[in-house]
């Protein structure tokens, strides 16, 4: 099967943004409280593709800002790097710094000195074109210092645009 018939079966629109962290990001944590995933092109990020200019690795690293408007489905992933005792992980997308994207939370409890990937089902989200953003964030639910990223693809956000 060909690349192009695969993304299609997987994504049915065009992707418009894709990126990687691929070195570790260290956080020390607020329970309940949600740390963005930062994609920084000092700390180690890779833009598979950004066609329009949603991401900036300087400013904002976290934020995606969708350029056109439209409905787009967003997917992420998170690996955790840190084996340390927690009482849940959550990854989650959220949108203008305050709101989680509806059905795109993903917990696991009881989780003890486990390294592993964890995605943020996907969703989909109307953004405005201008100011709405989104980022991927985690709430690791320990006030211990918690390592992401550092996998053979880290973690990762996909934008594609629905219509």
């Amino acid at each position: 099967m060909a690349i192009s018939a695969l993304s299609q079966m997987y994504f049915p629109a065009a992707i418009v943004c894709a990126v990687r962290r691929t070195a570790n990001q260290t956080v020390v944590p607020t329970p309940g409280t949600l740390d963005p995933i930062i994609f920084s092109t000092a700390a180690g990020m890779t833009e598979d593709f950004d066609a329009f200019g949603f991401h900036d690795g300087t400013t904002n690293p976290s934020r995606f800002t969708p350029t056109v408007a439209g409905i787009y489905g967003l997917a992420g992933t998170v690996f955790w790097n840190s084996a340390v005792n927690t009482t849940s992980r959550k990854t989650i997308l959220r949108t203008n710094g305050t709101t989680t994207v509806p059905g795109s939370q993903a917990l696991a409890l009881n989780l003890n000195n486990v390294l592993w990937s964890q995605p943020a089902p996907t969703a989909l989200f109307t953004f405005n074109g201008t100011t709405d953003y989104v980022e991927l964030c985690v709430d690791s639910g320990t006030t211990n210092s918690v390592v992401f990223g550092n996998s053979t693809d880290g973690c990762m956000l996909v934008m594609w645009l629905i219509r």
